[in-house]
């Protein structure tokens, strides 16, 4: 294996852990990206290997040498976002919601417009209840911190929280141990 594809596996163990185990619909992580067409090749070595355990991986962006990758589970994702207060919030916000490719094209051009949007928890799971109070509070007076910054339920976030570290962790220790990425994705039709 390249050196190359070791680290864009390693990130995905560190930073999507929770969706390779199917916790959270999406996850998001940022790499060096010097030859946009060796890390395009790369994401499709890995979706060819994962999108058969419903994982697919999505270069959202490249700027100053770094691309932006979102990994996501299409059915997951689907069933959240088709949530009727989340699907409204995302329509408001300018969001083309006829399906995940549609929602997922709206995403980029407004990462490529204006840079990572607030709603962008949304695509990751966080509850709406949080993004909308970040947006609101600009990122203020929020009642505990995490993976996210909690303005509603904090037991409930506390736990993901938790679960969320653990996961990471156990997937980091197998990955350390020799199992693949396509080992760890846990399989979810």
């Amino acid at each position: 294996m390249a050196e190359s594809e070791s680290y864009l596996e390693r990130c995905l163990v560190r930073h999507c852990s929770p969706t390779l185990a199917n916790i959270k619909p999406g996850s998001l992580f940022t790499c060096p990206s010097d030859n946009t067409i060796s890390l395009a090749a790369e994401i499709r070595a890995l979706n060819s290997v994962l999108n058969i355990k419903g994982i697919h991986l999505r270069l959202l962006n490249i700027s100053s040498g770094r691309a932006l990758v979102y990994v996501y589970r299409p059915k997951m994702l689907h069933d959240y976002i088709k949530k009727e207060e989340i699907c409204e919030f995302l329509c408001s916000s300018g969001y083309d919601c006829r399906d995940i490719k549609s929602v997922l094209s709206s995403l980029q051009r407004k990462i490529a417009a204006e840079g990572v949007p607030h709603e962008i928890g949304l695509f990751l799971g966080y509850p709406l209840e949080d993004v909308k109070g970040f947006i609101e509070n600009k990122g203020r007076n929020y009642l505990c911190r995490g993976c996210w910054k909690v303005y509603c339920d904090k037991c409930k976030a506390q736990r993901m929280f938790n679960e969320i570290k653990l996961c990471r962790q156990l997937y980091l220790n197998e990955f350390e141990d020799g199992r693949s990425v396509a080992d760890l994705a846990v399989y979810a039709g």
